[in-house]
């Protein structure tokens, strides 16, 4: 989902929010991981955001790189032509930027495995979640677990507000 609308979005489009995303995918990365619930009960958390992950590399990369096949391969192997075009003509240049996205745009087009045919998004039933692991869940599963301070309080006042309703 996340994919899809960094796509979709122009104010998604840009170094600082690529930025700013990456880093908050690696912030909930690390407190699955701290927590030990990310691999028991959702399954391998790496794969979740692959392609959310090149297109953050694409975000912040020279665009200018992204006409050569052999840079697109390292850096978004997963990710279309018609993507990263996408991505390209959304894209809002940043004060440090040059400007060359016509011509990034201009090559990716003219590449023989640019095909209009392809899907531009992501479908949503390709996430997958572990469910065989969610099925049952026994207290000492989540005993020692420990929950923000900010989550634990938004849960409590979320419920005081339902019992005094």
């Amino acid at each position: 989902i996340i994919f899809n609308e960094t796509l979709l979005r122009k104010d998604l489009c840009n170094f600082s929010s690529a930025y700013n995303l990456k880093m908050a995918l690696e912030e909930t990365h690390q407190s699955l991981s701290e927590q030990g619930g990310g691999h028991m009960w959702l399954g391998n958390t790496d794969t979740w955001f692959v392609r959310t992950k090149q297109i953050i590399n694409c975000l912040t990369l020279d665009k200018k790189l992204l006409c050569q096949k052999e840079i697109r391969k390292q850096v978004c192997p997963d990710l279309s032509l018609i993507q990263i075009k996408q991505m390209c003509s959304l894209y809002e240049c940043e004060e440090f930027e040059n400007s060359i996205l016509g011509e990034v745009i201009t090559t990716l087009m003219g590449d023989p495995e640019f095909d209009l045919s392809g899907s531009l998004l992501v479908p949503v039933s390709t996430i997958r979640i572990n469910t065989r692991s969610l099925s049952v869940v026994e207290p000492t599963d989540i005993q020692n677990i420990s929950f923000p301070p900010e989550l634990t309080n938004f849960v409590l006042k979320y419920l005081a507000s339902k019992i005094h309703k």
